[in-house]
């Protein structure tokens, strides 16, 4: 097997483990976020939630940049690489970081539609990349 072959086999094998953590990310708040007066009654399962679905993210945006080059969990280090792109993925990335990991992860936020469209851009993103790589 090439090297180019090999490469794109592991960017589908990732972008299959991006797949299944925005799964488990949906698992968590589909069991464990009971949503009661249109509220979700527990922070913790919406922050484990989040962090997995941005951390889905992060993982398929891994995909499309250089495997020598160093990774960072830092923002601006991805926002400077979706710039390139374009506004629309630079804008889904911007809204997955607010969504997933700050609104989410980090807050906790008890609205269940913030929720949902966090997970709902996540998947757009991750849709995205999984296009990115098949016309490579």
């Amino acid at each position: 097997m090439g090297v180019a072959a090999q490469q794109d086999e592991e960017a589908m094998d990732q972008l299959l483990r991006s797949k299944k953590l925005l799964e488990k990310a949906e698992d968590i708040l589909a069991k464990e976020a009971n949503v009661e007066d249109e509220f979700y009654q527990d922070r913790k399962p919406i922050k484990r939630a989040g962090n997995l679905a941005y951390k889905a993210v992060l993982n398929a945006l891994n995909c499309l940049f250089d495997p020598l080059e160093e990774f960072r969990d830092d923002k601006s280090w991805y926002q400077k690489r979706m710039d390139q792109f374009g506004s629309r993925p630079s804008i889904l990335f911007h809204s997955a970081y607010c969504t997933l990991h700050l609104s989410m992860g980090y807050d906790g936020n008890l609205l269940p539609q913030v929720s949902e469209a966090g997970l709902e851009v996540a998947k757009e993103i991750i849709d995205w990349v999984e296009q990115r790589l098949e016309m490579a």
